[in-house]
């Protein structure tokens, strides 16, 4: 039995781990399809652009990984899924056939969704924006203003908030005198876990005007 997982990250990876080592001793095959090499510990970002890690850091080779586990893994992009056949179409039109699919390859930042927010911003979701956004802020000088925040829509604001106690504490280090502004969507400040979290997130923000 064949079962084929598409996706590198948390999802993918994790899937194969756990399958792997449950499977490990039976006759069963187990192919992870991803199109990079490595697995990205996107939570380790923004230490990288405020140089408190390097990008190396925060990968990890995804053939040593699942090799412990005797998972194959496939470095390729996948075309196209044939759910009727059980066929996965891969980049240079080799069909992978399987018995069972996991898809979970995640989803991406939509950054044409607000009007000039891809030209005229930095950000640390991918490795090539992450070391454009580090370049940027080596480039901080006094007398800067800085914005921080959360775009319509963004699933997930604690990055900003972080990013933004992160900037803060940067910018004492290295005594650059520069401000921030903050934004959100949010109708409080990081509301989705709660009014305790959001008053206290509001007076740490207060306490630094």
């Amino acid at each position: 039995m064949r079962i084929v997982i598409l996706g590198g990250g948390f999802g993918g990876v994790n899937t194969a781990l756990k399958l792997g080592k449950k499977l490990k001793d039976s006759n069963h095959e187990i192919i992870l399809v991803a199109e990079k090499p490595h697995f990205l510990f996107r939570p380790s970002l923004p230490w990288v652009i405020f140089d408190e890690r390097k990008l190396d850091d925060a990968t990890l080779p995804l053939d040593k990984i699942l090799q412990k586990v005797g998972v194959q893994f496939i470095q390729k992009t996948v075309i196209q899924v044939l759910p009727k056949n059980n066929r996965v179409v891969l980049q240079d039109d080799t069909i992978l056939e399987y018995d069972y699919l996991v898809i979970a390859t995640g989803g991406l930042p939509d950054f044409e969704k607000t009007p000039g927010l891809k030209e005229n911003t930095y950000s640390c979701y991918f490795e090539d924006d992450t070391k454009k956004t580090k370049e940027q802020i080596e480039n901080i000088k006094s007398g800067d203003q800085i914005l921080i925040g959360a775009s319509d829509g963004n699933p997930c604001t604690c990055l900003s908030y972080e990013l933004l106690f992160e900037m803060d504490a940067y910018l004492q280090k290295q005594k650059i005198n520069a401000s921030i502004t903050y934004f959100t969507y949010e109708s409080d400040l990081f509301d989705y876990v709660g009014n305790k979290v959001s008053s206290t997130l509001e007076k740490l923000l207060n306490e630094k005007k």
